[in-house]
């Protein structure tokens, strides 16, 4: 799912998932046009961050 999706999914806005990223909390994958694609892989481990 795209990153609009997926902060809706986990409750963070998109600078905070952008951010996570950037410091090294989650590595989503990108598709050929460059675009962030999450999983359920990356939603478990969102979710275990928060808690």
């Amino acid at each position: 799912m795209k990153i609009g999706e997926f902060s809706k999914k986990v409750s963070l806005s998109i600078d905070t998932l952008r951010y996570y990223e950037k410091i090294g909390l989650i590595y989503p994958k990108r598709d050929e046009n460059n675009i962030r694609e999450y999983n359920y892989d990356d939603f478990k481990w969102v979710e275990s961050i928060k808690n």
